[in-house]
C-alpha cells in the first residue's frame, strides 16, 4: 500500500556514513567527509522526500509455515540516488524496522546489486531510479487463519546535488489461509530477486596480501578459479563491491593483474583505520556472468610466488617448460653428442 509522502526537515547528523573513528583517516576520506556534510548542509532549504517508497508482497494469502517475501520499493526522482548496505566513501544505508505481529519473523535484507556512483574522488555503492530491497516473512505454523497488518518504518538518504535524510511508514495486510495465492506484484519481486547475489557455489576465490604492510594501505590481490564452461580470455566489467566495516576500507578502485581463461585474478587497495590487518574480506564479486556473494580468509602471498604465478602469464611458463625439455632432448641425442665434446 501506498503511503504519501509528508514535508520532512533534514538533519545533518545521519548524512555521514559512520562516526570518523580517528585522526588517523587519510585525507581522502576527510574530504569525503567534508563534503558529505556541506551537502548536507545545503540542503537545510530541501522540504520534501525525493523518494517514494511502498511495501509489496509477493502472496495476498499464504499458509502457516510459509515464507512470504516483502519488497520495499523506492522510486528516487530522476537525478536521485539512494544507498546499498555498503554506501562506500559517503552515504548511508537504507534501514528497514519492521512492526510485526505475533507469529511472522522478518528475516536480514536481500539487496539488489547496486551501482558504483561518482565521482571517482567520493565513490559511494547505490540505486538511481528504482530498487527494491526483499526481505523473507517466516510464517509460524501454528498461525490462525485470517488477515494479519504488516507495517514498517523506512529510513534513507537521498542524494542529488545535496543530501537529505528521509523515512516513511509503510503498511500491507497478509491473508493466513489453507492456500497459496500469489499478489499481483509477485512477478515484480521475482524479477528483483535475479539481481540479488547468488552463492559462489561454483568457483573458488582466494584472498592474499600482495605485500608486507608498510604504513595504513596495503595492497590485496583477489585470485578467482572461476572453471566455467565457454569462459572467454577476457572477463569484462569485473569488479569487487566490498562489505562495510568501521576498522578498514577496501578501497573503490579495482585493477586487473591477470585476466585469462579459467583464472582472474583483481588488485584492491585497503585502508586500515584501527586494530589489526583484517583476517577475513567479504563482498560481491561483480562480473558479466553474474554477481557473487563471497568471504575470504586473508592470507599472506607466499615468498615463492611473489614473483612468479602472478607475475608471469600461465602461457609463458608453458613456453619455458617446453624449451627446456626441447632442449633436453636436443642434448642427449647421439648424433649431438660428437658436438658436446
Amino acid at each position: 500500500m501506498r503511503r504519501p509522502s509528508r514535508d520532512r526537515s533534514p538533519q545533518k547528523k545521519v548524512c555521514l556514513n559512520k562516526p570518523v573513528p580517528s585522526i588517523v583517516k587519510t585525507n581522502m576520506r576527510i574530504f569525503a567527509t567534508v563534503l558529505v556534510i556541506g551537502t548536507c548542509l545545503a540542503a537545510a532549504t530541501a522540504r520534501a522526500a525525493h523518494t517514494e517508497v511502498q511495501l509489496l508482497l509477493s502472496a495476498d494469502t499464504a499458509q502457516p509455515g510459509d515464507t512470504v517475501l516483502a519488497g520495499v520499493q523506492l522510486k528516487m526522482q530522476p537525478g536521485w540516488h539512494t544507498y546499498w548496505k555498503n554506501p562506500g566513501d559517503a552515504g548511508q544505508a537504507t534501514e528497514i524496522k519492521w512492526q510485526l505481529p505475533p507469529g511472522i519473523t522478518a528475516g536480514e535484507i536481500e539487496w539488489p546489486l547496486p551501482q558504483k556512483l561518482p565521482p571517482a574522488e567520493v565513490t559511494t555503492y547505490g540505486y538511481e531510479e528504482e530498487v527494491v530491497l526483499l526481505v523473507p516473512l517466516k510464517l509460524e505454523k501454528n498461525l490462525p487463519s485470517g488477515t494479519l497488518n504488516l507495517a514498517a518504518k523506512v529510513s534513507w538518504l537521498e542524494c542529488k546535488d545535496a543530501c537529505i535524510p528521509a523515512s516513511d511508514e509503510v503498511q500491507g495486510t497478509l491473508r493466513i489461509g489453507t492456500a497459496t495465492k500469489p499478489a499481483t506484484t509477485a512477478a515484480l519481486i521475482a524479477s528483483w530477486q535475479t539481481r540479488v547475489p547468488k552463492p559462489a557455489t561454483h568457483f573458488t576465490a582466494q584472498a592474499l596480501w600482495q605485500k608486507p604492510a608498510t604504513d595504513n594501505t596495503r595492497t590485496l590481490l583477489i585470485e578467482v578459479d572461476w572453471p566455467m564452461p565457454g569462459a572467454t580470455a577476457k572477463h569484462e566489467n569485473v569488479d569487487f563491491f566490498p562489505a562495510a566495516s568501521d576498522d578498514f576500507q577496501v578501497q573503490a578502485e579495482t585493477k586487473t593483474i591477470e585476466d585469462s581463461v579459467g583464472e582472474l585474478v583483481l588488485s584492491k587497495p585497503v585502508k586500515k583505520f584501527s586494530g589489526d590487518w583484517p583476517k577475513e574480506i567479504s563482498g560481491v564479486l561483480v562480473t558479466g556472468k553474474g554477481a557473487y556473494e563471497l568471504k575470504m580468509a586473508v592470507t599472506d602471498l607466499p615468498a615463492t610466488a611473489a614473483v612468479s604465478p602472478l607475475a608471469i602469464p600461465p602461457s609463458l611458463w608453458q613456453m619455458l617448460l617446453y624449451a627446456f625439455i626441447g632442449g633436453l632432448i636436443l642434448n642427449i641425442m647421439p648424433c649431438v653428442l660428437p658436438v658436446i665434446a
